[in-house]
C-alpha cells in the first residue's frame, strides 16, 4: 500500500485505487456518474498528497471506454479497468463485455451502485432523484451472460482479496471480461490500511501446459503420415511470437495455415504455405485438419472435411462451454497452451522425421513456390478505374510501413481488407470476433495509447462508423493526443443486412422490390465534418484518381500527430 497521508481520511475509495495499482491496473478508462463521487474525492487527495493513482482516462462514452481498454488489451496482453455509471453505463458498456467475451480479451469492468441508503443515515446516500430510478433488481444481469465473475462489494475488508480475485479471473487462460459493483455509501466509509496482501506469486491466474507424451505422440504420428496436413486458426497471433512458432511447425510438417476470421496477425501472409482466410476452398484437399485456436474454422452448412480425414483440436478454449450450439468434430481435442504444444510438435518433428520425409517437405514447399509464381503479380489499379473498396485499399498498401497497425471492422468488406492489405509482422492486425458493431473506433485508440510510435489504421464500414460513437471517439482522440487515421468504406447502410436477405430468399420480394430495409443514406452525408468538429482533418475520396494524394496527405497529417478521417465514397448498395 501507498503511504497515506495523515492529514486526510482514507476511504474505500483510496483502498480501491491501491489495489487497482497493485494487480498492475495503469488504465482507467472512465466515464463517470454521481455513484463514483468518493472515488473523484479521493483522486483529488491523492493529487494534494502526490501518491500515484492509476490515469483515468475520461471517454464521453461507454462504448469508447471498454473498446479503448479491449485495443490496449490486445497489444499487451495486460488487461485495464472500465469504470462507468450504475446500471445506465453497464448497459452502455455491455456490447463491448460481448466483444471482450467472445475476443477472449481480459479487462475488469466496475459500475457504481446506486446507494441503498435513504434516509441520511450513512456518509453517501441517496441524495439526487437520479437514485431511485437507476436501482434495478440485478444489475449485473445486465452483463452476466459474458462475464467470467462477477461481485458487488459489501464492504472494504476484503477490497484487496476482491481486487486480487477479479484480475486474477480476468488474466487467467481464456482470458475475458470480469465486473464488480460498488456501493457509493461502502466507497465513502473510512477504511483501515492494514489488510491482508495478495500477490501474483501466489494468487496470480492460472495457465494451460503442453501435450502429454502420448497425446504429443498420437498427434505426431498422424502429421507424420499425412500428405496435405491443413492449419485453420483464428487468434493464435494473441502471442506475437505465434508466427515464427507457426512458420517453424509448417516448415517441419509441410502444412498450410488458412486464417479463418482472424482477429490477430496469425501468420506472414507473404509466406508460402499461407494458404488465404477460406478453409472451404482446401477441405477437399487436406487429408488431416488441425484446428488451433479457432471458434468458427468454416461454416458446416456449406462445407465440411471429407469423410474419413481425421481432425484434431488443440486450442486455449477447446470446450468452447460458453457457447450454447458448436459443432465442429475433431478426432483428438486438447485445451492447451497451443504455443506450447506446436513447440513441442515441432521439435518432435525435427528430432524423429525420416530422410524422405524431410524430402518429401522440400518437395511439397518446391511445389508451392512455381505455383506462387505463376500467378501474375498484382497490378496497381489506375487512377481512371471505377471507386471500389478493393482498388482503394491497395492504393494504401503501398504506403503503409510493415509496423502499422491495421483495425478491420469493414463487416462484408473484411476479406477485401484481410487481401489487399496482408499484414506480414507480428502484431499489425486485429479485428473483433464479437458481434457488437462500433469496437474498432476504441480499439483503435487504445491500441494507439499502447504502441505510441505505431501508425494505427482503422478501416470500418458506414453501417459500424454510425455504432462507433464519433464524436466520443474524436473527442478523446483530441484531448488525448492518439491521431489514429479512420477509413470509413461508405456503400450507403449495411451491405450485410442486404446479403443475408439475398442468402435465404435470393429471388424473394425483397429482391424483385430491391427493398432490403438496409439503406441508410450514409453516401450523401459528410462523415469528415465529424471529425473535423473535434480538432481532426477529414477528407472524402470519391474517384480513383484522388486516393493517391489524399493518402498522402492523411499519412502526413497523422505522422503530425492529428488524427484523420477519409470518408469513401463507394457505390450505394441502395
Amino acid at each position: 500500500m501507498s503511504k497515506m497521508a495523515s492529514n486526510h481520511p482514507v476511504t474505500a475509495a483510496d483502498k480501491l485505487l491501491d489495489c487497482l495499482l497493485s494487480v498492475g491496473i495503469d488504465y482507467v478508462f472512465a466515464n463517470l456518474g454521481t455513484d463514483h463521487v468518493p472515488i473523484i474525492e479521493a483522486l483529488a487527495r491523492r493529487r494534494q498528497d502526490d501518491r500515484p493513482s492509476p490515469e483515468f482516462i475520461l471517454c464521453p462514452h461507454e462504448n469508447i471506454a471498454i473498446h479503448m481498454a479491449l485495443g490496449y488489451a490486445a497489444a499487451t496482453g495486460r488487461g485495464q479497468a472500465v469504470m462507468v455509471h450504475v446500471d445506465a453505463g453497464t448497459a452502455n458498456a455491455a456490447m463491448g463485455v460481448q466483444n471482450a467475451a467472445r475476443t477472449r480479451l481480459p479487462v475488469l469492468l466496475m459500475a457504481g451502485k446506486a446507494p441503498f441508503d435513504v434516509q441520511g443515515a450513512v456518509a453517501g446516500g441517496r441524495d439526487n432523484y437520479v437514485h431511485f430510478m437507476q436501482d434495478p433488481f440485478d444489475i449485473t444481469s445486465l452483463v452476466r451472460a459474458y462475464v467470467k465473475w462477477d461481485y458487488v462489494l459489501m464492504s472494504d475488508v476484503n477490497l484487496n482479496e476482491v481486487m486480487r480475485r477479479a484480475h486474477s479471473v480476468m488474466q487467467a487462460t481464456p482470458p475475458g471480461p470480469v465486473y464488480m459493483v460498488m456501493p457509493r455509501e461502502i466507497l465513502a466509509a473510512p477504511a483501515p490500511h492494514n489488510e491482508q496482501v495478495f500477490p501474483a506469486s501466489q494468487f496470480g491466474s492460472t495457465e494451460l501446459g503442453g501435450l502429454t507424451s502420448a497425446q504429443l505422440s498420437e498427434i505426431g504420428g498422424r502429421l507424420f503420415r499425412s500428405k496435405s496436413p491443413l492449419v485453420v486458426t483464428s487468434y493464435l497471433g494473441r502471442d506475437e511470437s505465434a508466427p515464427a512458432v507457426l512458420k517453424r511447425f509448417c516448415d517441419v510438417y509441410g502444412a498450410r495455415v488458412v486464417e479463418a476470421n482472424p482477429t490477430h496477425m496469425n501468420f506472414d501472409r507473404s509466406d508460402v504455405w499461407a494458404a488465404g482466410f477460406d478453409a472451404a476452398r482446401h477441405l477437399d484437399s487436406s487429408d488431416l485438419i488441425l484446428m488451433l485456436d479457432t471458434d468458427v474454422p468454416w461454416l458446416p452448412k456449406f462445407a465440411a472435411p471429407r469423410p474419413g480425414v481425421a481432425c484434431i483440436h488443440l486450442d486455449i478454449d477447446a470446450g468452447k462451454s460458453d457457447f450454447p450450439m458448436w459443432g465442429f468434430a475433431a478426432d483428438v481435442r486438447v485445451q492447451t497452451n497451443t504455443l506450447i504444444a506446436l513447440s513441442q510438435l515441432t521439435e518432435y518433428g525435427e528430432q524423429t522425421a525420416s530422410a524422405d520425409f524431410k524430402v518429401d517437405i522440400a518437395q511439397r514447399r518446391e511445389r508451392l513456390i512455381r505455383s506462387a509464381a505463376s500467378v501474375p503479380a498484382a497490378k496497381v489499379p489506375p487512377t481512371v478505374a471505377a471507386l471500389d473498396a478493393k482498388s482503394i485499399l491497395a492504393t494504401l498498401n503501398g504506403m503503409l510501413a510493415t509496423t502499422d497497425i491495421v483495425v478491420n471492422e469493414a463487416i462484408r468488406n473484411a476479406p477485401v481488407v484481410l487481401a489487399a492489405l496482408p499484414r506480414t509482422e507480428p502484431g499489425t492486425y486485429f479485428s473483433n470476433a464479437g458481434g457488437g458493431l462500433g469496437a474498432s473506433g476504441g480499439w483503435a485508440l487504445g491500441l494507439k495509447l499502447a504502441c505510441p510510435t505505431r501508425r494505427v489504421v482503422q478501416i470500418v464500414g458506414d453501417g459500424s462508423f454510425h455504432f462507433c460513437t464519433p464524436t466520443s471517439l474524436f473527442a478523446v482522440a483530441r484531448s488525448r493526443r492518439l491521431p489514429i487515421l479512420t477509413i470509413v468504406l461508405n456503400n450507403g447502410g449495411w451491405q450485410a443486412v442486404k446479403e443475408a436477405v439475398l442468402r435465404m430468399y435470393p429471388e424473394g420480394d425483397a429482391f424483385q422490390l430491391n427493398a432490403f430495409e438496409a439503406g441508410l443514406g450514409s453516401t450523401d452525408s459528410n462523415f469528415a465534418m465529424v471529425a473535423e468538429a473535434f480538432g481532426a482533418k477529414g477528407y472524402q475520396i470519391s474517384t480513383m484518381a484522388e486516393a493517391r494524394a489524399v493518402f498522402e496527405a492523411a499519412l502526413n497529417d497523422i505522422d503530425g500527430g492529428t488524427a484523420v478521417l477519409i470518408d469513401v465514397k463507394l457505390p450505394s448498395i441502395a
